[in-house]
């Protein structure tokens, strides 16, 4: 296996620069390309320790962005930035995602993450009680982890497969299956997972541990109904559709158990079980609904099982094998992105070793994170224990370097960086889009069918129209049978770079259409605003929802009168001026811009950013505590007859591609 401080590498990263580091860094390689990369890099790696070049050691506690990995890229460089203050304590602390226990952050628990500076907590039923309590719970734990990192937000996660396993129950009641949610289909389960993201988000949770990966046997196995189905092509296409509702949602997914659990005999809770399919089986079958979810982009991050796999590592648990995180994973499926163990205390790894050994094997091993539930006094065993690695060099500069950089970009991704990050991250991302990256997520929508990708494809010259109108409808077959479009022009890296800045699917929701001109702007309609980019003054900004009608001469009287001729009506005195417990919360919907209206059992108010409807009680002078459906600017354009079918005409905008 090539350890990832070859210098050898670095020959081929200096001939190909960017190309190679970012289809490397990305989860949606394909095969092939992959494999020509790792090829090279082998052979230039093998190359190297023969000529008996050996790269340096870095150590943790220097600054991370001169490290080898990151010297030559400007984007990881200005996200490692981000830890040029932290001590190496916190750099290793921030490799772990940690059970907290009660259902508050006492002054303890508050100490607990500012010493030990963990990247996130996962929360299990013991800490939720209801609504509010959750609410304020992930506020506080949220605040906690800004204060000591300098504006990087921790993750926030849970288990929220539905079915049997759901730690929210307490909140949201019994939810389906995966295996309930296949009927569906992909646009089904798709629809599920956007629903779930907005419940997620509105408890203050960035992370749903989710979506099971594994294929389920045919009797059924411990897997059982957690899994989509039986077959690999049914349980990758539903799986990967969950995790991409989730993605244009603003939640991270984590597929899981790698490299499979479904034909894993036992229960991990309790022993080690063995997956004993050979190398040809296990690409066929288990490997399948892996590749799919990491090669679409779809894949927040992968957690890897407590199975042992013979055919790749006969001796130790997956989660704490290189030969399946470095070879298997990283290699074989290219996934760049987050890779996650399982919870560490489970008996199938902790029965024969510490937690202190398990998370360091599993950290040497390759993983980015680990889960465990320890503690505050195992919690503090293992940080010291990561500092010591790094002491004595089984961790080095570059290693650390690597996963925290990719800790921060998935974090930078789902809005949870300061601006300065997240703008350090679109930077990153627009460098990529020079090199030809394709960007495209085709996702199944109950409105149009198809959604655009981020941004829409070039297909002609910068600059030059190629229709007077545009539309909305769905791809041409040439469109639909790529799996990606190559984004090289300028606006479309402005636009794209615009999207982040403003943290992309979390707040302005998913593109709804082409590039259009506009008084010497290239505009891009998406749901929750406009992005705009002035090519002779090279700034771009946004117009967040309801400015758009605004913008396009459409005044907010037309809103409401559009609502009225709707059947909505204004609600009769006593009734509240704003909607209460607005779910997504008014940091993603805005403030009120309108006053209530009301229509049948349903109250509706237009905020800055989008429109909230909500179920009335039986009693007309109140509103229940029920979840806020937001209808996006986009969503509510089309329903008032703007878009998708005259497209964006009604504005006198010409197609800018």
């Amino acid at each position: 296996m090539v350890h990832e401080t070859r210098a050898g590498t670095a020959v081929i990263l200096g001939r190909f620069g960017k190309h190679v580091r970012w289809l490397a860094r990305r989860r949606g390689v394909h095969f092939s390309l992959v494999r020509v990369i790792v090829c090279l890099i082998v052979v230039a790696g093998m190359s190297s320790a023969q000529d008996g070049i050996a790269a340096p050691l870095f150590g943790c506690d220097a600054p991370l962005e001169r490290t080898g990995f990151a010297k030559n890229d400007p984007g990881a460089r200005a996200l490692l930035g981000l830890t040029r203050d932290w001590t190496v304590a916190q750099r290793v602390g921030h490799l772990l995602v940690v059970g907290v226990t009660g259902t508050e952050v006492t002054p303890s628990l508050a100490e607990r993450i500012q010493t030990n500076a963990p990247a996130g907590v996962f929360l299990l039923g013991r800490n939720v009680r209801d609504r509010e309590q959750l609410r304020e719970l992930t506020k506080s734990l949220t605040a906690a982890g800004l204060k000591l990192n300098g504006g990087v937000a921790p993750l926030v996660a849970a288990d929220f497969e539905g079915g049997s396993v759901n730690a929210l129950r307490a909140v949201t009641g019994t939810t389906p299956a995966a295996s309930q949610l296949a009927g569906g289909g992909e646009s089904g389960v798709g629809a599920q997972a956007l629903a779930d993201a907005s419940v997620l988000l509105g408890l203050g949770i960035n992370v749903n541990l989710a979506p099971v990966a594994d294929i389920r046997p045919p009797d059924g196995g411990f897997i059982g109904t957690r899994a989509f189905a039986t077959t690999p092509g049914a349980v990758a296409s539903l799986s990967t559709a969950y995790a991409r509702g989730l993605r244009l949602g603003g939640v991270i997914s984590v597929l899981k158990h790698f490299p499979g659990h479904g034909a894993a005999l036992g229960d991990s809770h309790d022993l080690l079980p063995v997956l004993s399919h050979d190398l040809a089986t296990l690409e066929a079958e288990d490997l399948l609904p892996f590749a799919n979810g990491t090669r679409s982009g779809d894949a927040g991050m992968v957690m890897v099982g407590h199975v042992l796999v013979p055919a790749v590592d006969a001796v130790s648990p997956a989660s704490l094998s290189a030969p399946v995180i470095m070879g298997l994973l990283r290699e074989r499926l290219g996934f760049g992105g987050v890779v996650i163990t399982d919870e560490m205390k489970m008996r199938a790894v902790s029965a024969e070793r510490s937690v202190v050994e398990a998370a360091s094997t599993a950290i040497q091993a390759g993983a980015d994170l680990v889960l465990g539930d320890y503690t505050p006094a195992e919690h503090a065993l293992i940080v010291n224990a990561l500092v010591a690695d790094c002491t004595a060099g089984r961790i080095d500069g570059d290693r650390l370097a690597r996963s925290l950089a990719r800790i921060l970009a998935l974090k930078a991704e789902f809005a949870l960086l300061s601006p300065e990050g997240a703008s350090t991250l679109a930077m990153w991302r627009s460098d990529a889009l020079l090199a030809g990256r394709p960007f495209a997520a085709w996702s199944p929508d109950a409105i149009d069918g198809r959604f655009y990708p981020v941004p829409s494809p070039t297909t002609n010259a910068p600059g030059t129209p190629s229709r007077a109108t545009g539309e909305f409808g769905p791809p041409s077959e040439a469109d639909a049978a790529s799996p990606g479009f190559t984004i090289t022009d300028e606006q479309g890296i402005a636009l794209y770079r615009d999207y982040l800045i403003h943290s992309g699917p979390s707040r302005l929701g998913r593109p709804l259409s082409r590039r259009f001109f506009l008084d010497g702007e290239v505009v891009q309609l998406t749901e929750g605003g406009l992005l705009r980019w002035k090519p002779e003054e090279g700034t771009a900004d946004v117009f967040e929802g309801f400015e758009v009608f605004q913008a396009t001469g459409t005044p907010w009287p037309v809103v409401d009168e559009w609502l009225k001729a709707s059947g909505y009506a204004r609600p009769e005195d006593g009734v509240a001026t704003e909607l209460p417990d607005i779910d997504p919360g008014q940091a993603q919907v805005g403030t009120p811009r309108g006053p209530v209206y009301r229509s049948g059992g349903w109250v509706v108010q237009s905020y800055t950013r989008a429109m909230v409807r909500k179920p009335m009680t039986v009693d007309p002078t109140s509103t229940p505590g029920a979840p806020a459906e937001v209808l996006w600017i986009g969503t509510v354009a089309k329903l008032m007859g703007a878009v998708p079918q005259d497209a964006l005409a009604p504005f006198t905008w010409p197609v800018a591609d």
